[in-house]
């Protein structure tokens, strides 16, 4: 079968109008790739800004519990004895009353 000079033409033209529209249709997915993946690292940044919240919570809670302990366990002070239920009961409500 031969292929006449105008059917490569057409082709070609048909091509060639063809192009553009791929072109931009290629470039619409990277965008929408970038803009989910902006999505999940914003995401993941929340995530891990919540955590960082947390764990300095834990960490001044356990302070204050450890300061609370040192208080009574001070050097020449020392008594052998613990804190009181009701001392720790109040640190302890402290800790559980974190959001």
């Amino acid at each position: 079968m031969l292929v006449g000079l105008n059917d490569v033409k057409s082709l070609y033209f048909h091509l060639f109008s063809v192009l553009p529209q791929i072109m931009l249709a290629d470039k619409q997915a990277s965008l929408e790739k970038l803009e989910w993946e902006v999505q999940m690292s914003n995401k993941k940044v929340e995530d891990l800004q919540g955590d960082m919240f947390n764990m300095e919570f834990e960490i001044s809670s356990l302070m204050a519990l450890f300061e609370k302990i040192s208080e009574n366990v001070s050097g020449d002070c020392y008594d052998g004895s613990m804190p009181s239920s009701y001392e720790l009961e109040a640190l302890q409500t402290t800790v559980t009353t974190h959001p």
